[in-house]
């Protein structure tokens, strides 16, 4: 399954991408540009994985999709795991992304962050610290959300 992600009409050229390109080390394998036009098209990789990037100019009104710009936030989140979450999140806020979930330890087991890239987009880098059982990570699931109820 590949995904496909709207660009809005602000950011039509698809510049780089430098938060996804130097945190997550994506590639831009295509990239369809109209001559002195927007890019309609563009097909990156990453890791073993590929992402679609596509302008809102090319979305029929029946499919009601868009790009977080024009519907107000993200539809989905991109999730990557890697070998050092830390790492790859401080490279991207490095790179110019917005910091939306800081890096912590997730009671499911995983080291997780979430940031936005410049269109918008969301990504999740996690590195895998506990490998856990259902049953655990239930039971910790029900401290964690306790927690936070108790909190408010």
């Amino acid at each position: 399954m590949t995904p496909t992600g709207g660009l809005g009409q602000a950011r039509n050229r698809l510049p780089r991408l430098p938060p996804v390109e130097q945190a997550l080390g994506a590639k831009v394998l295509y990239r369809g540009t109209m001559p002195g036009g927007p890019t309609l098209h563009a097909q990156l990789r990453i890791a073993g994985s590929y992402l679609l990037l596509s302008n809102e100019i090319m979305r029929q009104p029946e499919m009601r999709t868009g790009s977080p710009e024009s519907i107000g936030g993200a539809s989905a989140i991109y999730e990557l795991f890697v070998e050092d979450a830390d790492a790859a999140f401080q490279r991207a806020v490095e790179a110019g992304a917005k910091p939306v979930h800081p890096i912590a330890d997730a009671f499911y087991g995983d080291r997780t962050g979430i940031f936005a890239d410049p269109f918008g987009h969301l990504w999740t880098v996690s590195t895998v610290k506990e490998v856990l059982t259902p049953e655990q990570i239930y039971e910790r699931m029900l401290e964690h959300f306790s927690a936070m109820q108790g909190s408010h």
